[in-house]
């Protein structure tokens, strides 16, 4: 795992818009990939409560916090789900749920039901009460150093039962102790499976499923593409194709999550999956089989300028993703397509050299791309350039959203910066930071991974806490409401982050992009093509159809 070495900075802080049926579920899609892998550490839970005694719990107020959040990753597992609180907080609350389990000054009482909440809302619930929880246990911290809490007792209480009923022991000895290391040591600390890592940089992760993603549309769950060369492609599942029942249960009102569950299985067990197709229901038998996690997917898209080619970066963790996104560009010129649009939303990152490869492949050779600062004042500063620039001349459109972080953010804010791409959607993730992977246990087959660096466009900015802002700003709706515009992002981060650096960004060429404005405005189509209801992947997008617009009128100026 050399070759990883200082040259990762990926996140896990992204929502994905889609399921996936091979063993994902739809949120914090990258942690959810590391789940598959973490039995082959057999990490035990000793691996976790060696490292916080009671002692090294009280060492500081920091770390104090680190051991508290940490039970809350195994309370996550618990069914119902808890949630922990400290007794001050508990007994402040109007409603108060069904407390299970007290110890000194905690609280652990019955999730509450975020049902019928929009995701903004909850997202700024969270927010609010971590921001409340965090003071009141600096509170607790300092009024139990003498009389201190029993962790070891909790701990003994987690391993009787969670683990002991059946929770695997070494994923939430992982997740305990990255949730510690978040708070203690910043946000991107954490140990990872070293397999994951060897899997995701040769081409994608691999899940035992059946290889399809979905995604909600009008209440039913839409079959969006089948992975090529998976089970359901060989069976015969189809893009369009709607989920009606799993196993002969019924899908509708179930979500996401519920479906990958009831999907997903053991390798070589068979799943009966129905569907409708048009006015057709059929039923097919697939067998689950390993699944290898597309990380670039390419398709045509036309306008009224002529034919594009939709680029999809999922991420950049693919050693190979930057020949592989070489090889669709030389398609492109084959195929004379008029431009291309590369689509970077919900990705969260990956290796910082494939990034600046991307760049490369589209500026002119020896461009700086980027530049990086490491936080030991003793060390240099490191330029990243590139060269051997495949397409150079097609007008780009970089799609980025709020799940765009870390390596796409260098993407798309240095082709922003170099002027080769007109980037749109709405502000980046905001993560400006370089993370560096170092072998934690060879006996537990595992790499650590910890904040080195910071990193800076052309320009000198950096998108930490700022992000990326786009030139012409896009939400997946044409008539957004607040509830729309508000996502998770590097500032709702409860722990320690690197602070902002730069002055707001500008746009540099202002009369260009007005004049792209003007004309989707007065010429566009994507407001009278875009139907959120379509089982039609690209007629369910607004940002995606507005950057269709965009590139005619690129073409037609």
């Amino acid at each position: 795992m050399s070759h990883l070495k200082n040259r990762i900075i990926y996140i896990y802080s992204a929502v994905a818009l889609m399921g996936l049926a091979i063993g994902l579920s739809s949120e914090g899609i990258f942690a959810q990939k590391k789940k598959d892998y973490w039995a082959d550490t057999k990490l035990p839970f000793t691996y976790f409560t060696s490292k916080h005694s009671v002692d090294i719990c009280y060492e500081s107020e920091t770390k104090f916090q680190g051991c508290v959040f940490a039970v809350q990753a195994a309370l996550d597992e618990t069914k119902p789900r808890q949630e922990l609180w400290t007794v001050e907080l508990y007994s402040a609350l109007q409603e108060k749920p069904k407390s299970t389990f007290e110890m000194g000054g905690l609280v652990f009482a019955e999730a509450r039901s975020m049902e019928g909440k929009k995701v903004g809302e909850i997202l700024k619930i969270v927010k609010a009460e971590r921001a409340q929880l965090f003071s009141s246990l600096s509170t607790l911290y300092n009024t139990t150093k003498r009389d201190r809490l029993d962790f070891a007792a909790l701990y003994t209480s987690i391993k009787t039962n969670i683990i002991d009923k059946g929770t695997a022991e070494p994923r939430i000895t992982a997740e305990m102790t990255n949730l510690s290391k978040a708070v203690v040591e910043g946000p991107y600390s954490e140990i990872l499976p070293t397999e994951w890592l060897k899997d995701m940089s040769n081409g994608g992760a691999v899940f035992v499923g059946i290889g399809i993603e979905f995604k909600p549309v009008d209440k039913l769950m839409v079959i969006t593409r089948p992975i090529k060369g998976g089970p359901a492609e060989i069976a015969g599942l189809k893009a369009k194709d709607v989920l009606v029942a799993v196993d002969g249960v019924p899908l509708l009102g179930k979500s996401s999550d519920e479906i990958v569950g009831m999907i997903t299985g053991e390798l070589g067990t068979n799943v009966k999956i129905k569907v409708r197709r048009g006015l057709e229901e059929m039923e097919f038998t697939i067998a689950r089989g390993r699944i290898k996690t597309q990380t670039l997917v390419a398709e045509s898209i036309d306008g009224n300028a002529g034919s594009y080619k939709w680029i999809q970066l999922r991420d950049f963790m693919d050693e190979e993703i930057c020949n592989k996104l070489r090889a669709e560009l030389k398609a492109a010129n084959e195929d004379d397509k008029k431009g291309i649009i590369l689509d970077l939303r919900q990705n969260p990152g990956g290796l910082l050299n494939m990034a600046t490869c991307v760049v490369g492949l589209f500026v002119p050779p020896q461009a700086n791309i980027l530049e990086q600062r490491f936080l030991d004042p003793r060390k240099s500063t490191a330029v990243e350039g590139c060269d051997s620039p495949e397409e150079l001349s097609k007008p780009i459109i970089t799609l980025i959203d709020a799940g765009s972080a870390s390596a796409s953010e260098i993407v798309a804010g240095a082709l922003q910066d170099l002027n080769r791409s007109l980037v749109m959607g709405v502000r980046s993730f905001g993560k400006g930071t370089v993370q560096t992977v170092i072998l934690e246990s060879i006996i537990y087959k595992l790499h650590s991974k910890k904040t080195l660096a910071t990193y800076h466009l052309p320009s000198g900015r950096t998108p930490q806490i700022v992000g990326i802002l786009p030139s012409i700003e896009i939400y997946p709706v044409v008539d957004p409401k607040e509830e729309d515009k508000y996502a998770y992002r590097q500032e709702d981060e409860y722990l320690k982050v690197v602070p902002a650096m730069n002055k707001p960004w500008e746009e540099t060429r202002p009369v260009y992009v007005s004049a792209i404005k003007g004309c989707m405005l007065a010429n566009g189509r994507a407001k009278t093509d875009f139907d959120p209801k379509s089982d039609e992947l690209k007629f369910a997008d607004y940002q995606l159809l507005s950057a269709v617009d965009a590139l005619d009128c690129t073409l037609n100026k």
